[in-house]
């Protein structure tokens, strides 16, 4: 049981090591793709680049919790306490931080997936409020509108 316990933390440790991995290798593409576009300059293209990279790293510190507290939980003693509070101390500070940052970060980035998203349902509206118009000023297949039998 204990090795199962040992083998799902290394997987964790693997998997929030790659996840921080991953965000920083996308924010550097993405830098360097700006820097080449210039879409920096333009559209805040370095906050949009910030905000998935916070989210990313986030997602990262705090799968390293989790399996500092597995960790813990495995061999309990003194010493592995005082490392675990210490270490969840400063990544619980950094996880509040990076997530006050990506939360002013999502305020400020342009996101134009979204703009595109609410303009497209705005259109949708739009026209079946246009359609219900029409269909209400059009006669219904009622008797005002049957011809009439002499």
């Amino acid at each position: 049981m204990v090795d199962i316990l040992y083998l799902i933390n290394d997987i964790l440790s693997a998997i929030s090591i790659l996840i921080i991995v991953y965000a920083v290798i996308a924010a550097v593409i993405g830098f360097i793709r700006s820097e080449i576009k210039r879409e920096h300059q333009a559209s805040n293209g370095l906050l949009a680049i910030r905000l998935p990279l916070c989210s990313r790293l986030l997602l990262g510190v705090e799968i390293l919790i989790a399996v500092n507290i597995l960790r813990t939980i495995m061999s309990p003693g003194y010493n592995e306490l005082i490392a675990l509070v210490s270490i969840v101390a400063v990544r619980t500070l950094l996880s509040l931080f990076i997530g006050r940052e990506s939360k002013v970060l999502a305020t400020i980035a342009p996101v134009p997936i979204t703009e595109k998203i609410t303009e497209q349902k705005a259109d949708i509206a739009g026209n079946n409020k246009s359609e219900t118009l029409k269909d209400e000023n059009e006669p219904q297949n009622s008797d005002a509108t049957a011809p009439e039998i002499k």
